[in-house]
């Protein structure tokens, strides 16, 4: 093989290995704050006392995924204005070329013991079921922030290690 050809070859083999790098990194995002040139989550209050909250993501993320760490983050929210229980007001999740997003209208509340104790029994009888949040399912209802939250921390990708771990974790499955 001549020099020039060799050039070529090991040119070509750099660009195939950094497109393969880029396109498989893209596929799962860790969980970070968003910003305008990149995904992310992002939150603003409403004048009603409603708090929207978005994630956006590369469009080879999958749907639950986006849709799982726009409700993680606002269990979070509601964590730091001290509420336990959370209600989905809507969700509606869209899809473009360049990016997957959800967008959700949450209100967060303090209630007492007994009230938790409610939202907790019926939750747990339907919409905390595993199979129904493993697909991102999510239903207009009230939520108790603290176990809402742990049953979706295992989904949560917060490094590029994470990342590692969660593809080889599903590899194990299939």
């Amino acid at each position: 093989m001549s020099k020039e050809n060799l050039k070529k070859s090991k040119l070509s083999r750099t660009i195939i290995a950094i497109a393969s790098v880029m396109m498989l990194s893209s596929c799962v995002f860790p969980y970070e704050k968003g910003a305008w040139w990149k995904g992310g989550y992002m939150s603003a209050e409403n004048a009603d006392g409603t708090v929207e909250v978005s994630y956006s993501s590369s469009p080879l993320s999958k749907y639950e995924i986006v849709r799982i760490y726009t409700v993680y983050r606002a269990t979070e929210l509601a964590k730091e204005r001290d509420a336990n229980v959370m209600a989905i007001l809507r969700m509606s999740t869209r899809s473009s070329q360049s990016q997957i997003s959800t967008y959700c209208t949450v209100r967060f509340l303090k209630v007492n013991e007994a009230g938790l104790k409610l939202v907790r029994d019926k939750s747990q009888a339907t919409s905390m079921a595993e199979d129904t949040l493993a697909k991102g399912n999510f239903y207009s209802e009230l939520y108790a922030v603290e176990d809402l939250q742990n049953k979706l921390e295992k989904y949560i990708v917060r490094s590029e290690k994470d990342v590692k771990v969660q593809s080889k974790g599903s590899d194990e499955k299939n």
